[in-house]
């Protein structure tokens, strides 16, 4: 949901306050644009400091907006200044996209619908923070969140006509709600490489470097030099590999029949919109790409990869009169068990799709029978509840650990005593009539033996060698930083897999037991001389076996 909470009546134009319930955070947008007087400001500042500033500008993001940015009307701005508090969080460029036509829409807010007309815009406004795509209401004058968009006709119980959606609504919901894909942008090794060289451990590194090679330190400049490269060189290679391990994990495309126009075609799901209508009964699709409500037939999915439970889940159709679609709230993380029983998740897996006599008959070259399983998409892409997982692992909540405060203390009362040895030794050497240039590198020698230089770079090592060790062991890590304070970790608790691991298990054999000894023999992995052991019965359908995932697993195995 979104709430525009504004400060005061100046700044109703220029800022407001967003609730995103799914992540469980609260930002402001602040409207900008660029001031050239600023920005040139800013860049002078840039060339007198030596580049200084820019990389100020990195570690503090708020220092460049507020040195060569202007606050401007959400109408109006070129940029979105994204804050949480008196923290900037980003700085998202606002793109505009032509908009021919009206496209209406809904927005809930305090579960009360919004129209937002287009008609008399000649561009859609709109911009993206963390996955979260926000398109300019000029009704309201603010943005509002794609996730909450719900269809005019939905709202009084009406679900896609029997023909379908036409081709341009079809392309006007595109330029808003994008690709029904979680396409996961990998930054380069360039960028990763620039990202973590501007850290200030290791611009602090590099500056003790240069201060040892003035003070003629050159063998313990390059071991510190060499380590430091290995540090980062080792860092960026995890980073790059975690990238894409969670982007395999989330991309997903596969081919679909969708009826538009009166017409049913084959296409690549990711050319899904919210409305399209979709037939489930395809013997190509086995997982669902995006969440769909379920209009004919009925349907048992696994939803292991979402829940970690590999228990099938039986969808039924919604029933005219049940006033579901008219309730349902698009924009919340999770339903109601009432509502549910009719979504079919993306990234769940279809085991069985029964269809029923189809309301959406359409042409079709290759059916005759109007006898369908069909679902129209209700979330594509990042809004889905797939596209919540992804966002939760890319965008993890900031945890804090006494563990690292400690050492932060530790570090800063490491460069108190530093600064003490600083103004002591520029006192006493100042009396001994040593040179200003002299007395300064000395000075700042010091700084580098108190605090010492090469501690994030061996941390960072040793993260990198305990991350492969794990990763060996079968254990995924998308958190290396957290592997230093595991030795701190007093209580483990063991919670379900499947969601991020393999669902179901595997059956290695039988162990018979020795009524005589009460002890368990050795274990059988042939079934030789088992046939009466156990009897079974499951379900099947079109040659796929059915129910719960263990009993699948052993009724394979047997």
């Amino acid at each position: 949901m979104l709430a525009i909470r504004p400060k005061d009546t100046q700044l109703r134009d220029t800022q407001q306050t967003v609730s995103l319930e799914k992540d469980g955070v609260e930002i402001e947008l602040h409207g900008c644009a660029v001031s050239q007087r600023g920005l040139f400001g800013y860049w002078a500042l840039v060339v007198c400091t030596a580049g200084l500033a820019y990389v100020a500008s990195v570690w503090y993001p708020g220092m460049y907006a507020r040195l060569a940015m202007r606050p401007t009307q959400l109408a109006q701005a070129s940029y979105i200044r994204v804050q949480q508090g008196d923290k900037q969080l980003a700085l998202e460029r606002v793109t505009a996209s032509p908009s021919d036509g009206s496209f209406e829409s809904g927005f809930g807010e305090s579960k009360e619908r919004v129209e937002c007309n287009f008609t008399n815009k000649t561009e859609l406004r709109a911009f993206s923070f963390r996955h979260h795509c926000f398109v300019f209401c000029p009704t309201f004058n603010a943005f509002f969140a794609v996730s909450q968009w719900k269809d005019a006709a939905w709202t009084r119980g009406t679900a896609t006509q029997v023909s379908g959606l036409s081709n341009n609504v079809v392309v006007q919901r595109m330029r808003v709600f994008g690709k029904c894909n979680i396409d996961i942008q990998e930054k380069s090794y360039l960028q990763l490489l620039w990202e973590e060289a501007l850290n200030p451990l290791y611009v602090f590194q590099v500056a003790s470097i240069a201060i040892w090679c003035v003070e003629e330190y050159y063998y313990y400049s390059a071991a510190i030099f060499v380590i430091s490269l290995a540090s980062i060189g080792s860092t960026l290679v995890s980073t790059k590999h975690t990238a894409r391990r969670v982007r395999a994990m989330a991309n997903y495309v596969c081919a679909v029949r969708v009826l538009r126009s009166n017409l049913w075609s084959d296409m690549e799901s990711s050319e899904l919109v919210p409305g399209d209508v979709v037939d489930l009964a395809e013997p190509g699709l086995d997982v669902v790409p995006c969440d769909m409500m379920l209009l004919e037939g009925n349907c048992i999915v696994d939803e292991s990869m979402l829940t970690g439970e590999s228990v099938p889940e039986s969808k039924v159709s919604v029933v005219s009169g049940d006033h579901v679609l008219e309730s349902i709230d698009v924009a919340a993380h999770t339903f109601d068990p009432a509502v549910s029983r009719h979504i079919v998740f993306a990234g769940t897996r279809i085991i069985r799709a029964r269809k029923a006599r189809s309301s959406y008959p359409g042409f079709s070259s290759d059916s005759a029978q109007p006898f369908r399983a069909t679902a129209m998409v209700l979330r594509t892409g990042f809004c889905t509840t797939k596209g919540t997982l992804v966002r939760s692992i890319l965008f993890p909540h900031a945890t804090k650990f006494r563990f690292y405060r400690d050492a932060m203390r530790f570090v800063w009362c490491l460069a108190g005593i530093a600064c003490i040895g600083f103004i002591v030794n520029t006192i006493n050497l100042h009396r001994l009539g040593v040179s200003p240039g002299e007395i300064a590198i000395k000075a700042l020698d010091l700084i580098t033996v108190a605090v010492p230089p090469a501690l994030p770079a061996s941390m960072s090592i040793g993260m990198v060698f305990a991350a492969r060790r794990l990763r060996k062991a079968g254990i995924f890590c998308i958190s290396p930083s957290r592997i230093n304070v595991a030795s701190k970790v007093a209580v483990v608790v063991f919670d379900k897999t499947g969601t991020l691991t393999e669902e179901g298990m595997d059956v290695l054999g039988v162990q018979t037991v020795s009524q005589t000894l009460g002890e368990f023999g050795e274990l059988q992995t042939e079934p030789w001389g088992l046939e009466n052991t156990s009897t079974m019965q499951y379900p099947g359908e079109d040659a796929k076996v059915g129910g719960r995932g263990l009993s699948v697993d052993v009724a394979l195995a047997t």
